[in-house]
């Protein structure tokens, strides 16, 4: 079997998260279910992907913004919520400020792109909304994996708690609206001390949707 360079790095992480704290040790890119109602702060200087399942010490899990304080899941609010445009709701101005800031908003380089991204999210709600079950990264592409590469970023604070760490934003926005009861993420940072506690990753590795 040959693995991408990716996956030996997944492999690495799990080899060496499991030799320093047990078989219940967090994994890279680890697909755990966790209910939107629990959390309520945004990492404020989330770290990417590529350090998913990492294990760090330190005070960073205290540094984190109230949800309804970050830019997506407030204009998210104002156009499902308060059923405002997408322009009044703000994710226009705030693409404006990523494209003159980075040349790019999620990826999206032109007005166009921007303009079907937004229709996109607006099918994403209506179907949410009808199925209140959101796919698995596997799912979606439809592949056999335990991973959840590119889903819902969620680091684990120290005391066992969520946090939303900015990737996924319009996934999770519309599946906190919707109240919908259990999603799957991928597991981002992992405090030391979740870490080394059998019980705080054991509730969040089983899948409970219906």
């Amino acid at each position: 079997m040959i693995f991408s360079r990716k996956q030996l790095k997944h492999l690495r992480r799990d080899a060496k998260n499991a030799l320093l704290f047990g078989w219940h040790a967090p994994r890279a890119a680890e697909r755990i279910f966790i209910a939107p109602s629990a959390v309520v702060t945004y990492a404020q200087r989330s770290p990417s992907r590529s350090d998913t399942g990492r294990v760090l010490s330190g005070n960073w899990d205290l540094q984190v913004k109230p949800l309804d304080e970050h830019p997506k899941v407030r204009y998210c609010i104002n156009r499902f919520v308060r059923g405002q445009s997408w322009e009044e709701a703000g994710a226009i101005e705030h693409a404006k400020k990523l494209l003159d800031k980075r040349g790019s908003a999620d990826g999206r380089r032109s007005w166009a792109e921007i303009s079907r991204r937004l229709e996109e999210i607006d099918k994403l709600y209506s179907e949410l909304k009808e199925t209140r079950r959101l796919k698995t990264s596997a799912e979606f592409l439809n592949q056999a994996s335990s991973r959840e590469d590119s889903g819902v970023y969620i680091h684990i604070d120290r005391f066992g708690r969520p946090i939303f760490g900015g990737k996924g934003c319009h996934r999770f926005a519309i599946c906190k609206i919707l109240d919908i009861p259990v999603i799957p993420a991928q597991l981002g940072l992992v405090h030391e001390q979740a870490a080394s506690s059998k019980k705080a990753l054991r509730k969040l590795r089983h899948d409970t949707r219906e």
